[in-house]
């Protein structure tokens, strides 16, 4: 009898463990196997964990996920970014979405998502990663020219020496096309 309750509380606690340890990857897996459902109920536990910024980034990266998987569209990511969040949220939707983009290789799509990020991010640091993120998608598209005048366009409006510096880095990658 002991042995079996000992048995009981192992499983418990094994049980415990994974739930508290679920992670989105495990729902990439999920949609990677077309198990919509349990990638959407593995989701929602690790939603009612996370603290209310990580909700919206949770967001974010699912919807990234079920994108490439064929399972989303772009209207949702929108719906999330038009809400009444931080810029700094709206930045990380961008973002998801640039990479959804990206992915499936709709680069002139990316481009102009990253574009409007730039409109709504005030970070410097920020801005200067979106230039750089333009510029290598250009680049990916081999439309070299838009990718060099990007960070030539933009130079001026970076006043850190570090966020130039890496303007001036992506720029050298570009001229080494």
């Amino acid at each position: 009898n002991e042995i079996e309750l000992t048995k009981t509380e192992k499983k418990e606690e094994s049980a415990q463990v994974e739930e508290e340890s679920l992670t989105l990857f495990e729902c990439f897996v999920k949609l990677k196997e077309n198990k919509l459902e349990e990638a959407e109920k593995l989701f929602k536990q690790i939603q009612l964990k996370a603290t209310p910024s990580e909700v919206i980034e949770n967001d974010f990266v699912f919807l990234f996920y079920k994108y490439i998987n064929g399972k989303a569209t772009e209207l949702e990511f929108k719906e999330i970014i038009n809400k009444d969040i931080s810029p700094s949220l709206k930045g990380i939707g961008y973002k998801y979405l640039w990479l959804s983009y990206n992915s499936t290789n709709q680069f002139a799509k990316a481009v102009n998502c990253l574009k409007q990020a730039l409109e709504t991010i005030t970070d410097e640091s920020e801005k200067c990663k979106i230039i750089n993120n333009i510029s290598q998608t250009y680049l990916e598209s081999k439309e070299f020219e838009e990718s060099k005048a990007i960070i030539i366009n933009n130079l001026n409006n970076i006043s850190e020496d570090s966020n130039k510096a890496e303007l001036y880095y992506q720029l050298s990658k570009v001229y080494e096309e």
